[in-house]
């Protein structure tokens, strides 16, 4: 809390003199902690690796409500013993949180010089994803991210 706090009002006087702003991207679910992915609802604009909210239904609609920003590694979590099968990427793909792919230690568990289009290429072999699908998922990840409007309108 007192993280998010902070980085508010820093980023309320950076607004102020025309300065970007900093957001809040917390790391949760990683743990069998229902209330670290609770507290990151709550005080976060999106969030990194959530390999337990696939099991939290409660959780999931709260954020599908908020349309809070989902980044998740499905090939690192592969390669840290969570198997795609047991990977919350795709059903909350499916149920139409906002998800995208991103990349996490790329130099241990990336295999190409490209990680991000490996995670892609990855993701639509495992899961049979359309063009469309892969579209959404990279716009979700340019909705997430923090660029200026005028950028991400680019």
């Amino acid at each position: 809390y007192y993280m998010w706090a902070n980085i508010y009002s820093l980023n309320y006087f950076r607004k102020i003199k025309g300065l970007n702003t900093f957001a809040l991207r917390l790391k949760g679910g990683e743990f069998e902690f229902t209330q670290q992915l609770a507290a990151c609802y709550l005080c976060t604009d999106s969030i990194s690796h959530v390999y337990r909210l696939g099991s939290r239904p409660t959780l999931q609609y709260l954020y599908y409500l908020s349309q809070i920003g989902i980044t998740m590694s499905p090939l690192t979590n592969n390669a840290r013993n969570y198997p795609y099968e047991t990977s919350a990427f795709y059903p909350l793909f499916c149920r139409g949180l906002n998800v995208s792919l991103s990349t996490d230690q790329p130099l241990l568990s990336h295999l190409t010089e490209s990680p991000l289009s490996e995670e892609y290429a990855i993701a639509a072999q495992i899961w049979k994803l359309k063009d469309i699908d892969l579209s959404e998922i990279a716009r979700n990840s340019v909705l997430i991210s923090t660029f200026d409007h005028e950028r991400k309108v680019e």
